[in-house]
């Protein structure tokens, strides 16, 4: 295959807002069970709360935990003079949803007066997406309201990723994205696109307010929690002859609260001074410029072009989540419009140079596609297709036409992606059995989650399926099961022979302790191949095991936090991962201090 050239460049500039993101978000709050089947939410399927807010036990929103650093990003030029000078003016000039229920609303609202410093942080964030999302607003004629649903959605953050898979600003789960006509593949992900996701977003919310007679307040709710939860809701008020606005509705938990928040912020939007909220500064004029590219452009090099940092780049393009932008498409990357001049003149320097470099790759006796595409950091399905390959049969001496980074692969890593973990040697294939998760794999072979996942390019808290194949470059000398001295949980799998008594001896342990870990009476019957939690040695350390039923609002951080533990340890007793969602009703594992 040629060496991919990028043959021309068409402008096409819309008016966009830009972005920032803080690196991290506050610890995943607690929600309440999902939905039953045929009412799964469509888009945003988490409470407002799950990447911003964090609740407490009684339904009152919980302090905001350190978001981290928020990325900076110049402000624009602004030519000329516009009717409103400032954007959040003009969004307040054009609210129009309904006010309600006081109470409610009150209570979501105090909450941000408390913490006055989170709307200046999720501004900043906003600062750039905004003006694209009004004026999209603006032209279908939706209120205005509804540029602020992000703020509950996701605190404008494009790498915002919820349990139920939800991803981007608009917090669309896979299968509603996939419906909405977002592509989701190795290269590109259109829910973190600000353009084709906020289309997205808008299609959907027109067609629930269609489907629920012009009520947006019903349109809101199943956005949340899906237009067949609202639409029993309704059925069963109308049954009994009660009421059937959205106030009146028996909803889930966090969809009544929803609702409420984002009037609430609607409210501090409104009247900043009157509620002590401060905003930053954004101008009701465009902030990005979307270049339009004919074939692949590698990010790095783009990056350079525009004067931005690669992080820069990633984040004002959150849908790409590779090295250069996808062979098939979408093509275009969106830059600050003031770059927007040296960005075409270097494009206009390098036109006859490559943008996305390709390399030969001779196969050697023995190789695999599936090997080869691990040391050059791609996919058996890009090697595949620009290969012209059907299976995976390959012949030693010919060629493969690979792609290849301008810069080290670590510099590709988008914000709130999972890093690329070295790795030396070959790896080992492991099938995925029954009762797998990523931590028992992990801690079998001696290595960490986050290699784990970034080995095989996939999250953290992905569930694994029965026959997948994980590749595991286990860690040097590291035997199955080790880990005696560890802070956390080792996994051992019950051989022929083994009762609770022979392990208890074994990891010095007492019989009570293993059983109580695990669940099972000190008298269970082992059997060949059971799976059983150890933490080796902890016999006689004077802490207690108790076990802790989360409630409605409790996140990692509180229950550690409560019971003086550390949240690494927290997550090590309950095999679970630091961002992992909890429940009300689930129950985790602490080893206190028996003294205190």
């Amino acid at each position: 295959m040629p060496t991919l050239k990028l043959l021309a460049c068409a402008l096409l500039i819309a008016a966009l807002a830009g972005c920032t993101l803080v690196k991290k978000t506050p610890p995943p709050v607690a929600h309440a069970p999902a939905p039953q089947a045929g009412s799964a939410p469509v888009a945003g399927t988490i409470a407002a709360a799950d990447v911003s807010i964090a609740a407490d036990r009684d339904g009152q929103l919980a302090p905001d935990p350190d978001a981290g650093p928020v990325t900076t990003w110049k402000d624009i030029t602004v030519k000329g003079a516009a009717p409103v000078a400032n954007l959040w003016k003009r969004i307040r000039q054009n609210f129009s949803l309904p006010d309600g229920n006081e109470r409610r609303v009150t209570q979501q609202r105090q909450w941000y007066q408390d913490h006055p410093g989170y709307m200046m942080r999720t501004g900043k964030r906003a600062k750039p997406y905004l003006y694209y999302i009004v004026e999209q607003l603006a032209k279908r004629g939706m209120p205005m309201d509804l540029a602020l649903l992000p703020v509950v959605e996701s605190a404008f953050n494009p790498y915002g990723y919820s349990y139920a898979d939800a991803s981007g600003l608009w917090q669309f789960i896979p299968s509603t994205g996939r419906n909405y006509g977002l592509k989701q593949n190795w290269w590109y992900d259109g829910r973190r696109d600000l353009v084709a996701a906020t289309d997205a977003a808008l299609d959907l919310l027109q067609d629930l307010h269609k489907r629920f007679d012009g009520n947006w307040l019903l349109a809101l709710a199943a956005y949340n929690s899906g237009g067949v939860t609202v639409e029993r809701a309704i059925a069963r008020n109308k049954r009994r002859g009660e009421p059937t606005d959205f106030w009146h509705l028996d909803l889930p938990r966090q969809t009544r609260a929803y609702v409420p928040r984002l009037i609430a912020v609607r409210d501090l939007v409104a009247q900043p001074d009157k509620y002590g909220i401060q905003l930053p500064f954004v101008a009701n004029a465009p902030y990005l410029a979307r270049i339009n590219l004919d074939g692949q452009i590698d990010i790095a090099i783009a990056a350079k072009m525009a004067g931005l940092s690669v992080k820069q780049m990633y984040l004002l393009n959150a849908g790409y989540s590779r090295w250069a932008t996808p062979p098939d498409g979408p093509s275009y990357l969106l830059i600050p419009r003031d770059e927007k001049q040296d960005f075409l003149a270097g494009l206009d320097k390098m036109k006859k140079q490559v943008m996305a470099k390709w390399i030969s790759h001779r196969i050697r006796r023995g190789e695999t596609l599936s090997e080869i595409a691990d040391r050059y950091h791609t996919s058996v399905t890009v090697l595949r297709h620009r290969n012209d390959i059907h299976g995976s049969l390959i012949r030693a001496g010919h060629r493969l036409m690979i792609p290849s980074p301008s810069a080290h692969v670590t510099r590709y890593v988008p914000p709130g992606a999972t890093q690329y973990q070295e790795r030396r040697g070959r790896p080992t294939t492991v099938r995925v059995r029954g009762g797998d998760t990523l931590w028992e794999i992990a801690q079998n072979y001696g290595v960490s989650v986050a290699q784990l996942a970034s080995w095989n390019r996939i999250s953290r808290n992905s569930t694994l399926h029965i026959g997948q194949r994980l590749k595991v470059w286990a860690g040097e000398g590291a035997p199955a099961y080790s880990g005696r001295g560890r802070s956390g949980p080792i996994v051992v799998r019950v051989h022929r022979g083994d009762s609770l008594w022979k392990l208890s001896r074994r990891y010095d342990v007492s019989v009570t302790e293993l059983a109580g870990w695990n669940d099972i009476s000190t008298r269970a019957v082992l059997h060949i191949g059971d799976r059983l939690k150890v933490w080796p040695g902890a016999h006689g350390s004077g802490n207690h095991r108790i076990s802790y039923t989360v409630r409605n609002g409790d996140s990692l951080w509180s229950i550690a936090n409560d019971f003086n533990v550390s949240l690494n340890k927290l997550a090590d007793w309950n095999s679970i991962s630091l961002s992992s969602i909890i429940h009300p009703g689930q129950h985790l594992t602490l080893f206190v201090d028996g003294s205190r």
